[in-house]
């Protein structure tokens, strides 16, 4: 089975390459978007595979700035991690219970790690 680390924009909040070594393992593989290929090709010996998504890839995902609660849970359920964190939730978009919404539609093997509390 292979992991996959999800990079999203290179902004300091969404990509730490200290902590992404720290989670990264034998059997990895990191998507990221095709402008970040030279920041993590230092990286490349830490995961399987390294696919870049081009600009002009479109990907319907629901939400402003990020998915919302239902669809991201619908993602997870589908993707299959053993922890799942949602982020930005009554912050940047979204109310404060949309971590619990989330919470609330993953599949019961799937743990839940809600990090901010209101």
């Amino acid at each position: 089975m292979t992991d996959n680390i999800f990079i999203t924009p290179d902004h300091y909040d969404h990509f730490s390459p200290e902590d992404i070594a720290k989670v990264a393992g034998d059997n990895t593989t990191l998507v990221i978007p095709e402008k970040m290929q030279n920041k993590v090709s230092s990286m490349a010996d830490m995961f399987v595979s390294i696919i870049t998504v081009k600009p002009g890839d479109r990907k319907e995902a629901g939400g402003t700035y990020t998915m919302d609660a239902k669809k991201a849970a619908e993602l997870v359920n589908t993707i299959q991690p053993e922890v799942a964190i949602p982020v930005h939730y009554g912050t940047v978009a979204g109310s404060p219970n949309n971590g619990q919404i989330f919470a609330d539609n993953v599949k019961d093997k799937i743990k839940v790690e809600i990090k901010i509390h209101f």
